[in-house]
């Protein structure tokens, strides 16, 4: 059939085709073993839910599809959920549900319930190029063996307003735009990171990375809280920018590093490196208010070290500051030091050992 309307002002309309249902209440469901929404497909029950389910259900091409439940959820179950190029969820109230094995948001999609949450679970769930997930309130989770949230961190932003983000799993990566206002965004597992142009601002809470390797190679900017790096090798890499405005950055664990060229501003408290061998190369760190600490077997600056207001400790045998400026200088310290930094001072400035 072709140009079908099905209205019915209460109950369920059941599919096993492509049809553009638009219900003022009860729901739309679609089930079979490959379920399809096709190009243009328009669903949009006032309350209720749209559901499909089955082997391979999908919402396909739909570069004008809109699934706009006002009240209720969409979900969709199989072997390989997927909603496909320029989809639009967006429920009103409810929540948008992905779950299967492969399930996966897939590039232009959108994703915008007011209230409640988006989940997306599975073996390989993964939100792809191009993907905007906006929650005004509730949480994005993505669970499984390798939960993404891929490529595109010029075009790709997850906001919601108040929640958390999460991401669990063997292999978990961000390379998007996140900025939840309040609550946390958390990555745990073997190998969690943030990928290169990632951009993390949260007004209230925390950005937490925990794992055998938490890596950053983004700028994470919570306004209120702290960055912490827990794991066997946490790191943060080049080009990072940590800019907490009140809050500390931590990194703790065997062998936490700062590579080449980062930034790391707290605007109050402090920036800390605890490990066997806690290192910075051509790191620049200046909380305005706090200190900087370095305590492990061998800890090392290579680095400008700035705060405006505090102190600066490295405790072990040998520490050792470099500094930055021309013409370069090794100064040895004590097996244990702590160097206040002057008001006006910005660079530090201990006495030269003799080697």
């Amino acid at each position: 059939m072709s140009n079908t309307t099905i209205t019915p002002s209460a109950g369920l309309v059941r599919l096993t085709t492509g049809l553009a249902p638009l219900i003022s209440a009860g729901s739309v469901t679609v089930s079979g073993v490959a379920p399809t929404l096709i190009l243009g497909t328009v669903i949009a029950p006032s309350v209720g839910a749209v559901a499909l389910a089955g082997v391979a259900p999908s919402i396909t091409k739909p570069t004008v599809t809109s699934v706009v439940p006002t009240v209720g959820a969409v979900t969709l179950t199989g072997v390989a959920s997927t909603v496909i190029l320029g989809t639009v969820l967006a429920p009103t109230v409810g929540s948008v549900t992905l779950n299967g094995v492969a399930s996966t948001l897939v590039q232009g999609t959108v994703i915008s319930p007011s209230v409640g949450a988006l989940t997306v679970t599975g073996i390989a769930p993964g939100l792809v190029l191009g993907t905007v997930t906006v929650t005004a309130a509730g949480a994005v989770t993505l669970t499984g063996l390798a939960p993404t949230l891929s490529f595109g961190a010029g075009s790709s932003s997850i906001t919601p307003s108040v929640g958390a983000i999460t991401l669990a799993g063997v292999s978990s990566t961000l390379a998007l735009g996140i900025a939840p206002q309040v609550g946390a965004m958390a990555l745990s597992g073997v190998a969690p990171s943030l990928v290169r142009g990632t951009v993390i601002a949260s007004s209230v809470g925390s950005v937490a990375l925990s794992g055998v390797a938490g890596t950053l190679a983004l700028g994470v900017a919570p306004g209120v809280g702290q960055v912490t790096l827990a794991g066997v090798a946490p790191g943060l890499i080049r080009g990072t920018v940590v800019s907490a405005t009140t809050g500390s950055v931590s990194l703790s664990g065997l062998a936490p590093s700062l590579l080449q060229k980062w930034f790391i501003a707290p605007g109050a408290g402090s920036v800390d490196l605890v490990g066997a061998v806690p290192a910075r190369g051509s790191v620049a760190i200046s909380p305005s208010t706090g200190a900087i600490v370095l305590a492990g077997v061998a800890p090392a600056a290579a680095s400008i070290l700035a705060p405006r207001v505090g102190s600066v400790s490295l405790v072990a045998l040998p520490p050792r500051v470099t500094i930055t400026y021309a013409p370069p200088s090794l100064y040895l310290l004590p097996a244990s030091a702590s160097i206040p930094i002057p008001q006006t001072g910005y660079y530090l400035r201990p006495q030269k050992v003799a080697a």
